[in-house]
C-alpha cells in the first residue's frame, strides 16, 4: 500500500471543501420552508388494483348478508365496496341475487348516513351497473308501514340518491324519484295533522335527520307551506275529515231509516225554518270565534310544539333549532319565521287553554337561546304578547311569561323590541 504524505491529504481535503457548491447556490433546497410546504401539491397515492372476488367467495359473502351476524355483514359490505370497481365481481354479486339482502342490511342500519358504505355500494350498483329496480325497492320499503327504522332509512337513501350523491340530471328515473320523495314528504306532513301517535313520532324522526343535512333542506322547505293532502279511505274513493265523517254517517242513517209518521213530518215542516235559522246563526258564531289555521307542515309543527306530548314538543323544538342554524338559506329562515309567528299567535289566542300557552312559552324559552330564532320571535311580535300575558293572563301563563320576559330583558340586543303596548 502506498501511503501519501500527510500534507498532500490535507491539501486534497481543502480542495474538496472549496470546490463543493454552497447552500445558497443550490437550485433546489433539501427542505421547503413551512409556508411553501402547505402550498405544495400533495403526492398522489398509488391506485390500488381492484379487488376481484371468485364465485365461491361471493356466495359466502352473500350468505353473510342473508343470515350472518352484524359484524359479518359489516365486514362483507367492506369487501364488496372495495370490489365495487371490478365489473366481474359486481356481475357475480348481481347474478347471485345479492342486491336484496344488501338493501335489507342498509335499511336496518341504525347508524345509516350518506357516507355509509352500504349506501355508496347501492348507489354504485344503481348508477354504474344499471340496477334500476333498487329505486323501486326503496320506494316500496318507504311506503309500506312496517318497521319505522326501515321506512326512515329507505327515505334517507332516496334523498341521498337524489340530493347528495352525484346522480346526473339526465338519468332516466331521477325525475320520478324526486316526485316520489316529494310525495313521501307530503305524507309525513299530513301525519302531523291526521296521523296516529306512532305516525307523528315517525314523521318527526324523519324530519330530524333531514334537518341535520343542509342538502335536504330545499326539498323540505318547498313543501312546508303547502296545504297537506286530506286523509282518504282505504280504497281512495272519497276524502273524509272528522266533521265530514259525522255528517256522512248521519246522512246515511237518516236515508236508510223507515219513513216517519205524517204527524212528525208535519211538525218538522212547520219548524224547519226556525231550526235552520238557529243552526246558521250558531254556525256563524263558531266561524267568528274560531278561525282554524291553514293545515300546512309548518303549522302542524307549531301545533305539536304547543299541544303535543313532551316527546313531540322536544322533537319539534330540536328540529326547528337545527334548521335555524342554516343561516345561508333564505327559504329555511322564512320557514323558521313562519313557525315562530304561529307559536307567538298561540300566546295571544283567547281560545287556547292555559296549558297550551304554557307549553308555547316553554318552546319559546328554548328557541330564544339562538340569536337567529330570537330575532324571528321578536319580529313576530313576542314582546307585546308577553306583556299582555303578564298583565292580563291567568296565573299559570302569567308566571311563565314573567320569567321569560325577565330573562329576555337582560339581553342587550332585544331592548329595542321590548316596548309595552300602548
Amino acid at each position: 500500500m502506498i501511503r501519501q504524505p500527510r500534507s498532500s491529504v490535507a491539501s486534497q481535503k481543502r480542495t474538496t471543501r472549496a470546490s463543493a457548491p454552497s447552500t445558497a447556490d443550490r437550485p433546489f433546497p433539501r427542505s421547503l420552508p413551512r409556508e411553501e410546504i402547505t402550498k405544495a401539491e400533495p403526492a398522489v397515492p398509488p391506485v390500488a388494483p381492484p379487488v376481484s372476488l371468485t364465485s365461491e367467495v361471493m356466495q359466502g359473502h352473500i350468505r353473510h348478508l342473508l343470515s350472518g351476524t352484524m359484524d359479518e355483514a359489516n365486514a362483507t359490505i367492506d369487501v364488496l365496496h372495495a370490489a365495487s370497481n371490478d365489473k366481474v365481481s359486481m356481475e357475480l354479486f348481481i347474478t347471485f341475487s345479492g342486491v336484496p339482502p344488501l338493501l335489507r342490511q342498509a335499511c336496518r342500519d341504525p347508524t345509516l348516513s350518506e357516507t355509509s358504505l352500504s349506501v355508496r355500494l347501492l348507489f354504485s350498483l344503481f348508477l354504474d351497473h344499471h340496477q334500476i329496480d333498487i329505486a323501486d325497492k326503496l320506494v316500496s320499503a318507504a311506503r309500506v308501514k312496517g318497521s319505522p327504522l326501515e321506512q326512515r332509512n329507505a327515505l334517507h337513501i332516496l334523498l341521498a340518491f337524489t340530493h347528495v350523491l352525484p346522480l346526473p340530471d339526465t338519468h332516466p328515473v331521477k325525475s320520478e324519484m324526486v316526485e316520489v320523495t316529494k310525495d313521501l314528504l307530503l305524507q309525513l306532513m299530513r301525519s302531523l295533522w291526521h296521523g296516529t301517535s306512532l305516525e307523528v313520532t315517525y314523521a318527526l324522526d324523519c324530519f330530524s335527520f333531514i334537518a341535520l343535512v343542509p342538502a335536504y333542506h330545499d326539498p323540505l322547505m318547498s313543501l312546508m307551506e303547502q296545504p297537506v293532502p286530506k286523509p282518504t279511505l282505504s280504497n281512495g274513493a272519497t276524502t273524509l275529515t272528522r266533521a265530514s265523517t259525522y255528517l256522512t254517517i248521519s246522512h246515511e242513517l237518516s236515508s236508510t231509516s223507515p219513513p216517519s209518521s205524517p204527524r212528525r213530518s208535519s211538525w218538522f215542516r212547520r219548524k224547519s225554518g226556525a231550526l235552520i235559522e238557529a243552526g246558521l246563526e250558531r254556525f256563524k258564531d263558531l266561524l267568528v270565534v274560531k278561525s282554524p289555521s291553514l293545515r300546512t307542515g309548518i303549522n302542524g309543527l307549531a301545533k305539536l310544539a304547543c299541544q303535543g306530548t313532551l316527546t313531540e314538543r322536544e322533537l319539534v323544538t330540536a328540529i326547528v333549532m337545527e334548521l335555524g342554524k342554516n343561516t345561508d338559506n333564505d327559504d329555511v329562515q322564512c320557514v323558521c319565521g313562519s313557525f315562530c309567528k304561529a307559536v307567538v299567535t298561540t300566546l295571544g289566542n283567547g281560545d287556547e287553554s292555559d296549558i297550551h300557552k304554557i307549553q308555547a312559552i316553554s318552546c319559546v324559552d328554548h328557541l330564544v337561546q339562538n340569536e337567529g330564532m330570537r330575532h324571528h320571535l321578536l319580529e313576530a311580535g313576542l314582546s307585546p304578547e308577553l306583556y299582555l300575558l303578564t298583565q292580563l293572563g291567568a296565573d299559570g301563563p302569567r308566571i311563565h311569561a314573567e320569567r321569560l320576559l325577565a330573562s329576555l330583558l337582560d339581553k342587550p340586543d332585544v331592548q329595542a323590541f321590548f316596548k309595552p303596548p300602548e
